[in-house]
């Protein structure tokens, strides 16, 4: 009787054990696909939020960039309002000897005048004539025939 009692209990107790086991099995199955669930729409809706923001950041950049270019162009603008082709302007700015340079070129009927004193006549070039008729007209960017970048 006592080793019958013994395997009856010893059956009983794997019983009871893998009942236990498969509960907390079917627990961790759903405590875990719920989280999964949940992580899963969070890093979602992160990756939305950081492109938005990215997206965001980007267009105020380039609106910053935009309006102080503007202010630039309207100051260079400013600056050739007394030019003809028979001097600089002294509002040109003064260019260094070597390094890099900026040259300004003023291009009109009249001719061409560029603040370092060159005397090239590029008012037949077709972006040039298309801008002088009054219309559109995109000159640059690129390299020249003496490797220097054109705007």
């Amino acid at each position: 009787m006592k080793k019958q009692d013994k395997k009856q209990a010893l059956a009983l107790g794997i019983r009871v054990s893998i009942v236990f086991l498969m509960t907390v099995v079917v627990l961790f199955s759903i405590a875990y696909y719920v989280l999964s669930q949940n992580f899963k729409a969070l890093l979602t809706n992160y990756t939305i939020e950081l492109i938005q923001s990215m997206a965001i950041q980007g267009v105020e950049i380039v609106t910053e960039e935009l309006e102080d270019n503007s202010r630039n162009i309207t100051a260079v603008a400013d600056s050739w309002e007394d030019v003809t082709a028979a001097g600089l302007p002294d509002k040109f700015p003064k260019m260094p000897v070597s390094g890099k340079v900026l040259r300004m070129v003023y291009v009109s009927d009249a001719g061409t005048v560029a603040s370092d004193g060159r005397k090239l006549d590029i008012r037949d070039r077709q972006d040039i004539s298309t801008a002088l008729a009054g219309k559109t007209a995109i000159y640059g960017p690129y390299f020249n025939e003496a490797r220097e970048f054109v705007v």
